[in-house]
């Protein structure tokens, strides 16, 4: 079978992804504000490829979990704190089904 261009374009994210955390650098941002393709992140995590946490002002720290690069990392947040998504999971919705929010 054929590689997709959706396929190319997921393929393409990962390569930016761990060159981004290889070098420790910035995860790069998603389209229209970047080179990494709408659903990318989301494909590639569904893929088990990599993990992903977004923190305040929309920065994501990706972690690779597949390949000779895993367990590489792109930066950490400058702001620091806890993610308010974890691989898709909304963390402050779970901390509110907790209790440890009060709406």
């Amino acid at each position: 079978m054929s590689e997709t261009p959706s396929d190319r374009r997921i393929s393409a994210a990962f390569g930016l992804l761990e060159k981004a955390a290889l070098a420790g650098d910035r995860c790069p941002r998603t389209h229209p504000h970047g080179p990494i393709a709408n659903g990318a992140i989301t494909a590639l995590f569904e893929a088990g490829l990599i993990s992903s946490e977004v923190y305040a002002r929309n920065w994501r720290v990706v972690t690779i979990l597949d390949g000779p690069n895993c367990g590489a990392s792109t930066a950490p947040s400058p702001l620091g704190g806890a993610p308010y998504l974890v691989n898709g999971q909304n963390i402050e919705r779970i901390r509110r089904r907790a209790g440890k929010i009060v709406p």
